[in-house]
Parts: structure tokens; C-alpha cells; sequence
């Protein structure tokens, strides 16, 4: 239970933001503030720290709530410093390397009590860090059979045991954050991601996100990241622009527990639009599209999607998960995926700029899809035809849908976006049932 000051300082840090996305962006920068840039990896620690809901369903099944997170990439990037801190900064967090913990030393271990003589079982990493956070470093270098030992935690959260006579079965309620070389020591342009990864298709799946970092050498970057490493150096503190807007661990804490109190549940309105997103990646999956063609979207996908939606619902303190909570779980996986696509399209700048195209298209599409919602909200009618709809958007906001922006030919699209991924139906006469 937190005190009536550190409540106050919590408090603080969401009314002291102008907007949610300012809150999201804030906390996530006081990770780890000496690491410079990778702002969305911070994102996906911060959601990784504070998990999703579990559930209990009434035939037993357990459905997990904590986050699974995988780092590759180049070594040199601040993978292992990253995984350090968030394993010091948790409240129950355990680090330790693949090399050095055998399957045995991740899972249980049996032993003879040399006193008594009795068989007895000695928890190992994932089970002393049940409720926290296990940080396995050079997640690459473990033997296949030691890293097969961790499947079943990663999805069931228990551990099986049944040796020396004994079996059961030990919670294991971690959540897994990996940290991994490609198989060559560094990332090889000349050959597709998924060569480089060099992991199976059914370890990859269990993980939420997956993240590829590269030393890639830019000027610019170059130069912005030695002044940053330098100044800490010299000062042995953080560069001031950066520590401007840093939270205090101990408020960082406190804002981590707090969020953790709640239990975000999904409206049914929302169902639809969650269920027409995966549907999307499916698609590109099934067309072979090289971005997601090594991703595995599976139904893990989807619940990876709830899982973060419900963490980023839990860090506004809110009890209801919002479309925005969604769209940025999207953001966040897109970002993953676009980082393990292949370096081979890097400098092709006719790319980047169909890619931010697309990616502003579907933040347009977003915006005025959430708008519809708020009319048909609005209005309580279960048909409103087109004319009425877009007389309703220029009252709801008359910046917006003007002739410069929004026009009734971008609500037509988007609505005959939405009619292909069943969000919305519409029939010749323009009359919009929202499903």
C-alpha cells in the first residue's frame, strides 16, 4: 500500500502530462536514461514490468498476463546493460546467462538432503522468480535441450517435474526477457532475418515482441551517441536534457505497483476492431509479405496484442482497455516487425516513404473510425446513413472534417476499409451498421 505522499507523487506524473501518449513517453525515458535513444524498446520494458491480466478460467486453464520480450542484435548495443537494470529495478527480478544455467539451473533441481536422506526439490531461476521478471542473458548460447526446458513456462507459467519419484508441478508466473547474438556474432545483410535469428518457429511464437538492434554506422547518430556516452563519463551523471523529465526509481516504483492494481477489462465494441487487426496480419502472412513472412503470426499474436493493450490501459490507471490502447499495441509490433525485416532495403528511399504514407493513411483511417464509433454512440441508432454521419463528424469536430482535411471521400474509404475486415457494414444506399 503506498503512502499518501508517494501517492501524491504518482498522481503528479499523470496530471502533470498534457496528454496519455506525454505520460507514456515519460515514464518509459526514466528507464535506463544513461542508455541513449531506443525509445521503443523502453516502451516494451516498461509494458513488460507492469504485464497484462491473467485469467482464470472456470475448467482450471490459466491464460497469462505477463509480457515475453526478446532483444537481438549486434553485440555492443546495451543489450546485457538493459537487461541488468530491469532485473535490479524490479521489485523480483532475477539475471542470468544461457551459458551458465543448465536446464536444471533455470527450472528445478532434485537433491538428497544429506541430513536426512530425503529427496527434495530446489527451484531454480524461472521458479525464484515467480510474480517478477527472469532476464536471461546470451539466450543464444544455451544448449537446445536446456532451452526446450523453458517452453512450458513461457506459455503455461509451471514448471513440470517427475524425477527421482517425484512429480509435480511449481508455478512459474515470470515474465521472459531474452537477450540474444545473431547466430554469425554480428547481423548479416546479405541473408534474411530469419537466417540470422537461428531460433525455431515455436520458441519465437511464445515471445510477445521481438526486437533486432544494429550498429549501424550514421553520422549523425554516431556523433549524437558518443556526445551522450561522453557526457555521462565526464559528469558521471545523465546529460540534462535527458534527466529534465527522468521520474526517481523509488516514484518509478510506486507508479509500477500502482498500475499493477489493475484489472483492465475489453469492451464488446472493441472486440471487432481487435479481431479485423489480426485478421490484417494474417492476410499479409498468407500473401507472403517478406515483413511478417518470418514473424509466425499466430493465435499467440492475438493475445500478445490483448496482453499489451491491457498493460497500456494498466499504465494510464484506467479500467477499460480504449482503442488507442490497441492502436498502440499495434505501433509496437509494427515496430517489431520492421526492425527484423531484411537490411537489404535500407537505403531505398522510395521505401521509407511508401512506408510513411501507409503508416499515416492508417493513423487517419484510425482517428476517424474511433469518431464513427462516437456517433453511433452518440446518436444510439443501430443504421445512420452517410450524410447524417459525416453532418455529425463536422459538428463533433469542425477543425477535422473541413475541406482541407477528412473529407467525405476519406470517410468512404475508410468505412469501405473497415466493411472488408467486418468492423463496419454498409450497403449501396450508404446507410453504416457498426458491428
Amino acid at each position: 500500500m503506498l503512502s499518501d505522499e508517494m501517492m501524491g507523487k504518482v498522481e503528479k506524473i499523470i496530471t502533470g502530462c498534457d496528454s496519455e501518449t506525454a505520460v507514456f513517453q515519460r515514464v518509459s525515458a526514466s528507464i535506463c536514461p544513461e542508455i541513449y535513444g531506443m525509445e521503443e524498446i523502453k516502451q516494451a520494458l516498461l509494458l513488460l514490468m507492469i504485464g497484462g491480466v491473467t485469467k482464470e478460467l472456470k475448467d482450471g486453464m490459466r491464460i497469462r498476463g505477463h509480457l515475453n520480450c526478446l532483444l537481438m542484435g549486434d553485440p555492443g548495443v546495451a543489450k546485457s546493460q538493459l537487461l541488468k537494470h530491469i532485473s535490479k529495478f524490479a521489485p523480483r527480478g532475477i539475471y542470468t546467462t544461457g551459458k551458465g544455467s543448465s536446464g536444471v539451473g533455470l527450472t528445478a533441481a532434485v537433491l538428497r538432503d544429506p541430513n536426512t536422506g530425503e529427496v527434495v526439490l530446489e527451484g531454480g531461476a524461472l521458479v525464484l522468480a515467480d510474480t517478477g521478471i527472469c532476464c536471461i542473458d546470451e539466450f543464444d548460447k544455451m544448449d537446445e535441450r536446456d532451452r526446450t526446458n523453458i517452453h512450458e513456462v513461457m506459455e503455461q507459467q509451471t514448471i513440470s517435474i517427475a524425477k527421482a519419484g517425484i512429480t509435480t508441478s511449481l508455478n512459474a508466473r515470470t515474465s521472459i526477457l531474452a537477450a540474444a547474438n545473431p547466430v554469425y556474432g554480428r547481423y548479416n545483410k546479405h541473408l534474411a532475418p530469419h537466417e540470422n535469428i537461428n531460433l525455431t518457429a515455436a520458441l519465437l511464437s511464445r515471445f510477445d515482441l521481438i526486437f533486432l538492434l544494429l550498429d549501424i554506422a550514421d553520422q549523425e547518430r554516431d556523433t549524437l551517441l558518443a556526445s551522450h556516452v561522453t557526457q555521462v563519463h565526464k559528469s558521471s551523471a545523465i546529460p540534462e536534457r535527458a534527466s529534465d523529465k527522468r521520474i526517481d526509481a523509488e516514484v518509478m516504483r510506486s507508479f509500477i505497483a500502482h498500475a499493477q492494481t489493475f484489472n483492465p477489462t475489453i469492451p464488446a465494441d472493441l472486440h471487432n476492431y481487435i479481431v479485423a487487426k489480426y485478421v490484417e496480419k494474417r492476410k499479409f502472412q498468407r500473401e507472403g509479405a517478406e515483413e511478417v513472412s518470418y514473424m509466425y503470426i499466430t493465435p499467440r499474436t492475438l493475445l500478445g496484442i490483448i496482453r499489451i493493450s491491457q498493460s497500456l490501459a494498466k499504465l494510464h490507471f484506467r479500467s477499460v482497455v480504449e482503442q488507442q490502447d490497441v492502436d498502440q499495441a499495434m505501433r509496437l509490433m509494427d515496430y517489431s516487425i520492421r526492425s527484423l525485416r531484411s537490411m537489404k532495403n535500407q537505403g531505398d528511399e522510395g521505401q521509407k516513404r511508401r512506408e510513411n504514407q501507409k503508416q499515416n493513411r492508417e493513423s487517419s483511417m484510425n482517428l476517424i473510425i474511433k469518431d464513427i464509433r462516437e456517433v453511433f454512440i452518440k446518436l444510439g441508432q443501430p443504421q445512420i446513413n452517410i450524410n447524417q454521419i459525416m453532418s455529425q463528424l463536422q459538428n463533433l469536430n469542425p477543425s477535422r472534417y473541413n475541406q482541407k482535411e477528412f473529407r467525405k471521400d476519406q470517410v468512404l474509404e475508410t468505412l469501405t476499409h473497415y466493411k472488408k475486415l467486418q468492423v463496419v457494414y454498409m450497403d449501396d444506399e450508404q446507410n453504416v451498421v457498426l458491428l
